[in-house]
């Protein structure tokens, strides 16, 4: 039951909902992040990219992928809070997925991984989310019917491959088909589903084939060797967001292809020859453990590797071409004066105005977008509030995004992890550690 719930959550839930409510302090003294680093393996590189994928299938959004701890996967990725302790004697320790979609909407695909203290310790979670259907069927409710099957070729065992339908939940008239391939790697557990809307059913050799991809980016990244298009230690050169303000409990980051930071098409897509690596982070400032909704400020950092300083350069002259960052419309961008105090090679700066998808919309969002060059990297900033006075919005927006890329580009030169995040004034008011969060 609980497995299934997990299943079906990763094609229906919004991880990110439009604002509910946004406070930023005016005046207060900058302060330090307390919150430890989360230590966890590297589940962002292992999971699968555009490349590995049928062609048409992408990631529509950013926040398409990120981090749970465990502590928090009852209630954001189950979406039963009663189950935490159940949850929490699997020891599972962090849970990441990725979800990407074919372009007219008939398929999904989705990978998950789930990293736990030992390979003992997989069996536990294996129990819980998986082993708790008889072959050769069951029914749950709503309609969903389950058949588990032998695990594929790929991975370790425990291992299981599952085949299912269930009521569209927006046409009930409509049925989604899925295969999935659940598997062992040391002491890391993980899947790939394929999912169709209609007659089709998924075509359990993709899923074959997705399943020994994922399992040997896997074993490639506990062996520390990179895939094709990763840079292992790009996230530890990158603010610590999460840490920082680690509400409502998950972490939306994850690598990104040249198609999903350059756009599929338009005037930055051709560059994309000259695109290295990439990797975003997302922080909801402004959210509370109790509201399973992300709140702004939102910030937004990314970082890009390019074949040479040039090539990022390029990419900077087109800064307005690159695509939406976060859920909702396309956002508008005006130039905005550029600050001098950042001592990198060229920057770019924009004012920023979005509409969420809600009908009828909220009030645009107002944001402040640095882009800059430093060497062969392209840096971009975005701090996003949500105050009724655009002046003053736009104003807080820009001292919180030139202290972050400041912060960003001292620790970019420095070539070291990056150290606790000094809070900008302007975010201060946000900075209290989530109750509750995980501290490993």
């Amino acid at each position: 039951m609980n497995r299934r719930r997990l299943l079906i959550a990763a094609f229906t839930a919004l991880l990110v909902a439009w604002p509910l409510a946004g406070a930023i302090a005016e005046e207060a003294a900058p302060v330090a992040s307390s919150v430890p680093a989360p230590g966890h393996l590297n589940l962002a590189a292992m999971t699968l990219d555009q490349a590995d994928l049928p062609a048409g299938y992408r990631q529509l959004r950013y926040d398409d992928e990120g981090y749970t701890p465990g502590d928090r996967m009852a209630l954001i990725q189950v979406g039963d809070e009663a189950e935490t302790a159940a949850i929490a004697a699997t020891e599972i320790a962090w849970f990441y997925s990725s979800t990407f979609q074919a372009e007219d909407g008939s398929s999904s695909i989705y990978v998950y991984l789930e990293e736990y203290p030992s390979e003992e310790a997989v069996a536990a979670g294996f129990a819980y989310f998986e082993d708790e259907c008889a072959p050769p069927d069951c029914l749950t409710e709503g309609g969903m019917e389950v058949h588990d099957l032998p695990g594929p070729t790929a991975g370790e065992a425990p291992k299981e491959t599952t085949v299912g339908s269930y009521p569209d939940w927006d046409d009930p008239t409509q049925t989604r088909r899925f295969v999935d391939a659940s598997f062992r790697v040391g002491r890391v557990r993980a899947g790939v589903t394929v999912e169709t809307l209609g007659d089709i059913p998924p075509d359990p050799a993709l899923v074959e084939e997705l399943a020994a991809t994922l399992a040997g980016r896997i074993e490639a990244v506990l062996a520390a060797q990179a895939p094709p298009g990763i840079d292992l230690g790009l996230p530890t050169r990158m603010l610590p967001l999460f840490e920082t303000w680690p509400w409502p409990g998950n972490s939306l980051e994850g690598y990104k292809s040249a198609d999903e930071f350059l756009g599929p098409r338009g005037a930055a897509a051709q560059f994309a020859a000259d695109y290295r690596s990439g990797y975003a982070r997302f922080a909801s400032v402004g959210s509370v453990p109790e509201i399973m909704s992300h709140t702004p400020p939102y910030i937004q950092l990314e970082v890009a590797e390019f074949a040479s300083p040039a090539a990022a350069l390029r990419v900077l002259g087109v800064a307005e071409e690159l695509p939406p960052r976060h859920a909702g419309s396309q956002p508008t961008r005006d130039a905005a004066p550029s600050p001098a105090s950042l001592g990198v090679d060229q920057v770019r700066a924009f004012h920023t105005s979005r509409v969420g998808p809600e009908e009828p919309p909220l009030p645009p969002l107002p944001g402040y977008e640095l882009v800059f060059a430093l060497g062969s990297r392209l840096i971009v900033v975005t701090v996003e509030v949500d105050v009724p006075d655009r002046t003053a919005a736009l104003a807080q927006a820009e001292a919180a995004a030139v202290a972050l890329a400041t912060q960003q580009a001292d620790c970019l030169r420095a070539d070291e992890p990056c150290g606790p995040v000094q809070v900008p004034a302007a975010l201060a008011v946000s900075a209290t550690p989530m109750t509750g969060a995980s501290t490993p």
